[in-house]
């Protein structure tokens, strides 16, 4: 609280944590002359409804750098957040998470929305990951790769992490391009189950089950429910094969020391393939079934 006063942040005890600090929320007024902290914590509760916290536990007991909870739409800020007085390329991560999120909300689906899970007795999906992770994790690893390469323009030591993201990026798609997902469809398995807020179509195949969920439908016709998950499918594994192709081609051009600028034209190039809004193909509604 005292390093933050000392440099104009503004924060405030959270009435439900007595161990958690919240970034003050202002009043439109106020945001013009405030810190930037308080203007980015303005602003995303304004547009999605999140508040900014500071919460040490919650880091440690998650073994998290930053963390988004969808429950309690709480974005928990790193230690080096803090420290500094502003954002990094981990609360980008979790931002991708929360605005992934937010669309559902909204009811807006998208192809990010589901989850990858490995079977029993077959190897671990990613060191951070083993078991399962979501879909949403793709786009978030690729914009975060964007952001550190823009960082080491002033950083040049946030050049490491950059190519250690771009590896993570790079694990996770495999999952996504493999002949397995990509290819064998008349081996799949499908199943569907209807949630509170989901329908959600698995496919299994001998290494994975893939979880897709849309915005309940209760859809009864298997023939429809195959063809929306094989559609669903489809999308995500042409985005996830336009992202490694990119994060591939950025892989080389760093090893070859190119321009970061020229690295980051290449990856930015992608975006329709990675934004949530426009990843998702009106032509795959279930309205056209």
């Amino acid at each position: 609280q005292n390093h933050a006063y000392a440099n104009g942040l503004i924060l405030d005890a959270d009435p439900n944590n007595s161990a958690a600090l919240l970034v003050r929320v202002l009043q439109a007024t106020d945001t013009s002359q405030a810190h930037p902290l308080n203007r980015f914590a303005t602003s995303i509760f304004k547009k999605q409804k999140i508040r900014i916290e500071i919460n040490p536990l919650k880091l440690k007991l998650d073994e998290a750098g930053a963390l988004f909870d969808d429950d309690t739409r709480r974005l928990t800020i790193a230690l080096d957040n803090v420290l500094d007085l502003k954002t990094d390329s981990f609360v980008g991560h979790e931002l991708r998470h929360a605005y992934s999120s937010y669309l559902e909300e909204l009811g807006i689906e998208h192809v990010f929305m589901g989850w990858i899970k490995r079977k029993e007795k077959t190897p671990i999906l990613h060191e951070t990951y083993p078991d399962i992770f979501s879909f949403d994790e793709l786009p978030a690893y690729y914009y975060q790769v964007l952001t550190l390469l823009r960082e080491a323009q002033r950083d040049p030591t946030l050049l490491i992490t950059a190519k250690q993201f771009i590896h993570h990026g790079l694990e996770l798609l495999k999952h996504f391009t493999n002949t397995e997902v990509s290819k064998f469809a008349s081996n799949y398995h499908f199943s569907s189950k209807v949630e509170e807020k989901y329908q959600t179509i698995s496919i299994e195949t001998s290494r994975y089950t893939l979880d897709f969920n849309f915005i309940k439908k209760n859809i009864r016709n298997n023939q429809l429910l195959n063809e929306l998950a094989l559609k669903r499918l489809s999308d995500l594994t042409s985005r996830a094969k336009a992202m490694q192709v990119q994060l591939q081609l950025a892989q080389e051009m760093l090893e070859e020391s190119a321009p970061l600028k020229n690295v980051i034209e290449v990856l930015g190039s992608k975006r329709n393939a990675i934004d949530p809004k426009k990843a998702y193909s009106s032509e795959f509604s279930v309205n056209n079934f």
